[in-house]
């Protein structure tokens, strides 16, 4: 069950991405993750991974462009104040799962089955809550100290969705074929909604 849903969003000290084109050339903070490297190699930028904790330095002294991260996290490091840039892309799923041993639940009457499988969903349904008046606060934070932020448009979200098809097969070929791929999207697509 998934309990947790982050969308990353890209700032960066250059320019306004309004379209997929934007993204040529930005030195842009990642994670050490293949799949998000190729991403953004994809995409046209050069994918830089490098710690955390040296994130808010390397765009001080422009080693990198921007980075991409959820709002909350733009916020509380204060990456505003090196990113003049915020691109509302939401281009990164990241679930956190509430996890419990199979045979424990199995073991359980269909009782409480019940009751852990309704407390999983309404928790999941309070963290989300809490998380979208999170990111409003935080987006809130960002422009008032005078971010130029701006939502990518739905066609070119769609764009990066095409552009990044080898990336999501090559991501398949790494989990083992294009069930899990499937499943996920599946899910995003409800999270959406």
């Amino acid at each position: 069950m998934i309990q947790k849903v982050y969308f990353a969003d890209s700032g960066n000290s250059k320019r306004s991405i309004n379209k997929l084109e934007d993204i040529k050339g930005l030195k842009l903070r990642t994670m050490e993750n293949q799949l998000h490297m190729a991403a953004w190699k994809q995409l046209g930028a050069n994918p830089t991974p490098m710690a955390f904790g040296e994130v808010f330095t390397a765009l001080q002294q422009g080693t990198v462009d921007g980075q991409e991260n959820p709002l909350a996290l733009i916020d509380s490091n204060k990456f505003y104040e090196a990113n003049k840039y915020l691109t509302l892309s939401g281009h990164i799923y990241t679930p956190f799962v509430i996890m419990m041993n199979k045979k424990f639940f199995d073991e359980l009457p269909q009782d409480l089955q019940k009751v852990v499988l309704d407390a999983v969903k309404e928790a999941g349904q309070y963290q989300r809550d809490l998380m979208k008046q999170q990111e409003e606060k935080s987006l809130k934070v960002i422009k008032d100290a005078g971010c130029v932020v701006n939502e990518l448009p739905a066609e070119e979200k769609a764009k990066m969705v095409e552009a990044l098809k080898p990336v999501y097969d090559k991501g398949a070929e790494m989990m083992g074929g294009r069930q899990l791929i499937d499943e996920l999207m599946a899910e995003v697509e409800k999270v959406k909604k």
